[in-house]
């Protein structure tokens, strides 16, 4: 999880800090904005990995900031995970429906954290085999409606991105 930049969203200062301080831990390195509007602002200079969003802020709440940021093409891609008090069925129904990837409850637990970030290196390495040239050995996918991934394609496509990321 090494060369992972992580933008860390919330109004309270002990917030942002303990966010940080857990994911400098997993050796991501963290940048903070402590609203809605300052993330934004950030994210026009800026290209994060992942974004952890408070859910709760004054002015521009992690909703909407969320909302923003996948509604333009420049950030869309850039995973969210929403960070909350509350870890109710509604409220994670809800971060998902406006593009969220996750909710975590605030304080995070450690195990939380690391599930999301071998989350996002599993999907940036099957990416990344998805990207290698057929010249590579890699399996060639057939395009077109019908077409479909087996088993073993999958796997060969995981394993060999798990393998350049190393």
């Amino acid at each position: 999880m090494r060369n992972m930049k992580a933008l860390v969203v919330d109004d309270s200062k002990v917030g942002r800090l303990t966010m940080q301080k857990k994911l400098e831990a997993f050796g991501v390195g963290v940048d903070l904005a402590e609203s809605g509007l300052e993330a934004l602002n950030y994210l026009e200079h800026h290209r994060p990995d992942v974004i952890f969003m408070d859910h709760m802020m004054p002015e521009l709440d992690g909703f909407e900031a969320t909302r923003r940021i996948k509604a333009a093409p420049a950030t869309r891609d850039i995973p969210v995970i929403i960070v909350s008090g509350s870890d109710d069925e509604a409220l994670v129904r809800d971060a998902r429906a406006i593009g969220a990837l996750d909710v975590i409850t605030k304080p995070p637990a450690n195990d939380a954290i690391e599930r999301i970030l071998v989350s996002l290196h599993q999907t940036a390495a099957a990416t990344a085999a998805a990207d290698v040239t057929p010249s590579m050995a890699q399996p060639t996918l057939q395009t077109g409606a019908m077409a479909q991934l087996d088993q073993a394609s999958v796997k060969a496509m995981i394993e060999a991105g798990i393998g350049a990321a190393i």
